[in-house]
């Protein structure tokens, strides 16, 4: 049979269609190309500047410890003269969470070291126990411990998410040599055990709820300040003002520095458009940072890109007319003047 001649309106639809198809690949394209164009801007943090950042971020990690209760515990032990009895541990709270100093390393692939030592806190917890067999005596009390020799491993990952640097916890290890303890009972069998649980289960738990806890700092807490950080902005004013998309979309690391690549996309305020001029490749650390505290490396498409907003926008174009001359200025603006010095205009 014959193939039926399409109508015109189907011919529009075909026609359609394939400019859609045409289009969805130019912006895919137009995505791609984007997504991969270098950082217009990077930004490397030495060793100097390494420690500024320690020092800003251990106050917000010791701001989000908070006090910890631990679950009840119920214990069944065996004494010396008194057999079974049955040890029941209550309102267990770690307070007073403190962390004095940290040293901050960096390494590849992105991530911070944090060797933090001196961690102070205290313990605090009721005691109740009974003699399971009779004569079923019994007696209650309260318990303080301290901590000695605190010590805290902190491994962060760095990466970027949004434009935003994303810090997450991938190790944080506690550890603690010994506790003080401060006891208010009148045995010295209970104390005994008392000391034994602080070298065993006691110990367990309060390290697993500091560990815990510094997760909840890093992953929540730092990460929130981070994330307030603004990355839209404009900068010019009229026909020259653009509008500037900043965010974090590539991160390298070395033994002695941190290096952040910027996207900085320009595009027009006025028409939306973005700047097509594409940025070189920047390096992660330029020579001769040895010393510096932060070395900021800006790539020239930043100012093509304010420029040829400028000049699409009619910024850098005016008018020159006759009027607007002072009267006594000597050259005016007409053939006769000018064609003194250009001949070809006469």
């Amino acid at each position: 049979p014959s193939r039926a001649s399409l109508t015109s309106d189907e011919t529009f639809r075909c026609t359609m269609a394939r400019t859609f198809v045409l289009l969805a690949a130019l912006v895919a394209l137009s995505a791609t190309a984007t997504a991969t164009n270098p950082p217009g801007l990077r930004v490397a943090i030495t060793d100097p500047g390494l420690t500024e950042f320690k020092n800003i971020a251990l106050p917000i990690i010791n701001a989000a410890l908070q006090d910890v209760t631990l679950p009840d515990m119920n214990l069944q032990e065996h004494v010396p003269v008194l057999g079974h009895i049955s040890l029941d541990l209550s309102n267990m709270k770690v307070t007073g969470f403190r962390l004095p100093s940290a040293v901050l390393a960096v390494s590849s692939p992105p991530q911070f070291t944090m060797d933090m030592s001196g961690l102070t806190l205290q313990v605090s917890l009721n005691y109740r126990w009974r003699k399971v067999h009779w004569p079923h005596v019994s007696d209650h009390g309260s318990v303080t411990a301290t901590p000695q020799g605190g010590n805290v491993d902190l491994t962060m990952s760095i990466g970027s998410s949004g434009g935003h640097v994303v810090l997450d916890t991938t190790n944080a290890a506690v550890s603690f040599s010994s506790f003080k303890i401060h006891f208010s009972g009148k045995v010295s069998w209970l104390y005994n055990l008392l000391v034994g649980l602080f070298k065993g289960s006691i110990k367990k738990a309060v390290q697993s709820a500091v560990q815990k806890q510094l997760q909840n700092a890093v992953d929540t807490s730092l990460n929130k300040a981070l994330a307030r950080i603004k990355l839209t902005d404009t900068l010019g004013g009229g026909k020259s003002r653009v509008n500037v998309n900043v965010g974090v979309v590539d991160i390298t690391a070395g033994s002695d520095y941190l290096s952040l690549g910027d996207m900085l996309a320009i595009s027009n305020n006025m028409t939306g458009a973005a700047c097509p001029i594409v940025p070189h490749t920047l390096p992660s650390l330029a020579p001769g940072a040895a010393g510096s505290m932060l070395q900021l490396l800006l790539d020239d498409s930043f100012l093509n890109c304010v420029s040829w907003s400028a000049t699409s926008n009619g910024a850098l174009t005016t008018t020159l007319t006759d009027a607007s001359l002072p009267k006594a200025f000597p050259l005016r603006l007409n053939t006769s003047d000018w064609g003194r010095l250009i001949p070809e205009l006469q």
